[in-house]
């Protein structure tokens, strides 16, 4: 099994995909390997892989979990069954059937007004001035977590009238510029005018890892930290959906929206399809709308 994993492993490095990506389409295999191991009782290889597992691994799966992780496994899945395929390994088409399940009723969770500013005034209060451009390059820019901790320090420009940052490894590789408002501008600002960070990096790593750029679990850690103090449930994916609901709100076209974001097509057109999710009805929109025929 490990033999297996490990070279369909070394592929995807040299596929460049991200080391979360990897990560998960690991986990989603050892996961998969080990399903089968107590289910069928044969060894994880695949040439023991049927579509008929496939089936009944998904069903065990959507008894478990929410159809984003489901989702995320059946797509490791498929690319790992195409890569043995095409490697001699497996016979071609093993996971053609395996489908998507429907999320459509899943819609980001962001924070309202209230919970932006118990937020804000946390890291304001208890922070130091990296980790405030680091919630407003999410909250503000709307950049994903592993877009913020690869900024470099010459992917930022700050100027009286215009400001802005340049991601170089969006999603899907995708390049994009971002231009940053007063209070995004203001924290980047003051992080670098006094702290100076030394290097490439915009926000490099500590200790040992001065020569690297600070990892994402840092970033999540340090949401949650500012989290607990302000009693907001917040992770960098809801800074972000934060970001898409508040300039729908504010009335921005959704092809400026899904352009900022970095919903893109390949062709390089504004991909408003992912981005429309931001014009549903939230968690507490449904509950303000429940309670407007309460008795109580």
């Amino acid at each position: 099994m490990d033999k297996i994993i490990n070279l369909f492993i070394n592929y995807l490095s040299g596929q460049d995909k991200k080391p979360a990506t990897i990560r998960a389409y690991q986990h989603t295999l050892r996961n998969l390997a080990a399903w089968m191991d107590e289910t069928t009782g044969e060894p994880f290889t695949p040439a023991n892989i049927t579509p008929i597992d496939l089936a009944e691994y998904k069903r065990y799966l959507m008894h478990r979990h929410k159809p984003a992780t489901i989702n995320r496994a059946v797509a490791g899945i498929k690319v790992f069954c195409a890569w043995a395929a095409d490697q001699g390994h497996a016979s071609t088409g093993v996971a053609d059937g395996l489908r998507r399940v429907s999320d459509g009723r899943m819609v980001p969770k962001w924070l309202d007004r209230k919970e932006q500013l118990r937020l804000v005034r946390a890291v304001q209060r208890d922070g130091i001035p990296r980790d405030l451009a680091m919630v407003m390059l999410m909250l503000h820019g709307g950049l994903r977590v592993d877009e913020v901790v690869t900024l470099l320090i010459e992917d930022v420009e700050i100027g009286e009238r215009k400001s802005r940052v340049t991601v170089r490894w969006g999603k899907g590789d995708k390049w994009r510029q971002v231009p940053l408002n007063n209070d995004a501008r203001k924290a980047l600002d003051n992080y670098i005018d006094q702290s100076a960070p030394g290097g490439k990096w915009l926000f490099p790593g500590r200790g040992r890892a001065t020569n690297a750029h600070i990892t994402t679990r840092a970033v999540w850690a340090m949401l949650k930290k500012y989290g607990h103090i302000s009693q907001v449930k917040v992770n960098p994916h809801r800074l972000r959906h934060t970001f898409c609901h508040n300039l729908v709100q504010a009335g921005v076209p959704l092809d400026q929206v899904a352009t900022l974001a970095g919903h893109i097509t390949n062709d390089g057109r504004p991909n408003v399809k992912t981005t429309v999710v931001y014009t549903q009805p939230g968690e507490a929109d449904l509950r303000a709308a429940v309670d407007k025929i309460s008795w109580d």
